[in-house]
C-alpha cells in the first residue's frame, strides 16, 4: 500500500466518516485516510495521509533499467578522471582547474537534492528521469563543442542538476514499484550504483586518453543519455495516488521529525567520505608508495568496485531473508576496519594492496552502504515523503563528496600515510554506530522482509 498526503479539506471531512463507519466514501477513491495533527500544519495543522493500493511490483528487468539511470549519473564523475591531462592542454588549464571542473558535478546536488526529492513527491519519478537526461544530453553536447573553460563549467553544472533529479527518482521509483523482498533486493542492487557507475565512466573514456579523440566520451555518454531518455516509457508505473498540496515546509518538517532518515543521512555521508575518497586517491597512492603505474591503480580500483557491487548484492540476499541488519552492518565494519590498516600498511606488497582493498570495497561502500539505501523506506512512519527522505540521505552524500578531494588529496601531500587508516577507522565506527541506534518503524515493510 501507498501513502500520500492531501490538502484537508471538503474529501478530508466525508472520509473521517467513512473511517468511523469503516468504509470509504464516494468521491475519495475508496482509500483509508488517516489524520495527524502538526505544529503550524498546513490548513490547521492536519495532515491527511489516503492509502492507495500500488502498482504490480516492477519486474527485475524494470528494476534494471532504473538502475541504468545511476550508472549514467554517476558516470558523469568517472568519465573525466581519464581525459583530464588532455581536457587541461587543451584549454590551457592548471591540473587545480580540472579538479574543480570534475567537483562541480556535485555543487547541485550538495545544494539541492532535498529540492529534487521534494520534486519527485510532486511531480513524479518518470517526467524527472526524463528531464534529467536531457540536461545530461545537453551539457555532453556543450563539453564536446567548447574550447571555454567557463562553458564546460556551465556544463558541468547542467550536469549535476541532471544528478540532482536521478539520484532522487530513481530509488523513489524503485520504492514506489516494489514491495517486500523484491524491494530489498531492489534497493541492495541501487546502493552499487556508484561503485559501478565510477568504473563505467572510467572505461568509457580510458580508451580515448592521450588521443586527439579525448572529446568522444562527450559523444558516447550523451547518446546514452539520449537512449534512456526515449525508454521513459518502458520504466515501471507507480500506483495511482491522490497528490498532496501540503507545503514544502510541512514537508521537510515532517522529514525532520524522521531521526531514522537523519540518522541513514549521516551515516551515508561519513561512508561516501570514506567509500569515495578511498577510490580517488588509491591510484596515485599506490604509485608512490608501490611503484606501480597509475593505469594499473586505476585498474585496482575498478575491481575493488566489482567487490562492491557483490557485496550489495550480497546484502539484499540476507535482510530479505529476515537478517538482522544491525547484525549484517557489525560483522562487515569488522572487516571494514581490518581492510582499513592493512591498506595503508608501510612497506606493503601490491598484493596485500589489493586483496585489501578489495575487501574494502566490499565491505564499506558495498554492504554497509547496501544497509543504509535498504533501510531508506523502512524508517519512514509517513511513506508519502519517501522521495523528500531520499533526497536528504542523497544531499548529506553530495555534500560530503564536494570536499572528498581536498581532504584525501591534501594527506596524499602530507605523504603520512597513517593518517588514511585512522580516517577510514573513525568513518566505519562512526557508521556503524549511527546504524546501531536506528530502529525500524515498518512504514513500507511487507511480504516476509521485517528485518530489524
Amino acid at each position: 500500500m501507498d501513502a500520500v498526503t492531501v490538502e484537508t479539506g471538503a474529501c478530508a471531512s466525508l472520509a473521517w466518516r467513512s473511517i468511523a463507519a469503516n468504509q470509504s466514501e464516494p468521491g475519495c477513491g475508496g482509500s483509508a485516510v488517516e489524520f495527524t495533527q502538526t505544529e503550524g500544519g498546513h490548513r490547521g495543522g492536519y495532515l491527511m495521509t489516503v492509502t492507495t493500493s500500488k502498482a504490480e511490483s516492477a519486474g527485475w528487468g524494470s528494476i534494471f533499467l532504473v538502475y541504468c539511470y545511476g550508472l549514467l549519473a554517476i558516470a558523469s564523475a568517472g568519465k573525466m578522471a581519464p581525459i583530464a591531462a588532455d581536457m587541461g592542454k587543451a584549454l590551457g588549464s592548471s591540473p587545480q582547474e580540472i579538479g574543480w571542473i570534475i567537483g562541480l558535478l556535485f555543487i547541485a546536488p550538495t545544494l539541492g537534492s532535498t529540492l529534487g526529492g521534494s520534486a519527485v513527491d510532486r511531480y513524479g519519478a518518470r517526467p524527472m528521469l526524463a528531464g534529467a537526461c536531457v540536461l545530461i544530453v545537453i551539457a555532453n553536447a556543450i563539453c564536446y563543442i567548447s574550447d571555454s573553460l567557463g562553458l564546460i563549467e556551465a556544463a558541468r553544472l547542467i550536469e549535476g542538476i541532471g544528478f540532482v533529479a536521478i539520484t532522487a527518482a530513481a530509488p523513489s521509483l524503485l520504492i514506489m514499484t516494489t514491495s517486500g523482498k523484491r524491494q530489498t533486493g531492489a534497493m541492495a542492487l541501487w546502493s552499487t550504483y556508484f561503485a559501478a557507475g565510477i568504473s563505467a565512466g572510467l572505461l568509457l573514456a580510458a580508451p580515448f586518453s592521450a588521443t586527439e579523440h579525448w572529446r568522444l566520451p562527450f559523444v558516447i555518454h550523451g547518446a546514452a543519455a539520449a537512449g534512456l531518455a526515449l525508454s521513459v516509457g518502458l520504466l515501471p508505473v507507480p500506483g495511482q495516488t491522490s497528490r498532496g498540496t501540503a507545503g514544502n515546509d510541512d514537508a521537510l518538517r515532517a522529514v525532520i521529525g524522521e531521526s531514522g532518515v537523519l540518522r541513514l543521512a549521516a551515516a551515508f555521508a561519513i561512508l561516501t567520505i570514506a567509500g569515495f575518497g578511498v577510490n580517488i586517491v588509491m591510484p596515485q597512492y599506490m604509485a608512490k608508495t608501490l611503484g606501480v603505474s597509475v593505469s594499473m591503480g586505476s585498474a585496482a580500483v575498478a575491481i575493488s568496485n566489482i567487490a562492491s557491487i557483490c557485496g550489495g548484492i550480497l546484502t539484499g540476499f540476507l535482510l530479505s531473508r529476515g537478517h538482522s541488519f544491525k547484525l549484517v552492518a557489525a560483522t562487515i565494519s569488522v572487516l571494514a576496519c581490518m581492510a582499513s590498516i592493512s591498506l595503508f600498511l608501510p612497506q606493503s606488497s601490491v598484493t596485500l594492496t589489493i586483496v585489501s582493498l578489495m575487501v574494502w570495497g566490499f565491505a564499506t561502500p558495498g554492504t554497509m552502504v547496501a544497509v543504509v539505501m535498504i533501510m531508506i523506506p523502512r524508517v519512514l512512519k509517513n511513506t508519502a515523503i519517501v522521495g523528500l527522505a531520499n533526497g536528504v540521505v542523497v544531499q548529506s552524500g553530495s555534500a560530503a563528496a564536494f570536499f572528498v578531494p581536498a581532504i584525501y588529496f591534501s594527506l596524499l601531500a602530507n605523504g603520512i600515510w597513517w593518517y588514511f587508516a585512522l580516517l577510514g577507522l573513525a568513518c566505519v565506527i562512526f557508521a556503524l554506530i549511527t546504524l546501531l541506534t536506528i530502529q525500524p518503524t515498518g512504514g513500507m515493510i511487507d511480504d516476509g522482509a521485517n528485518i530489524h
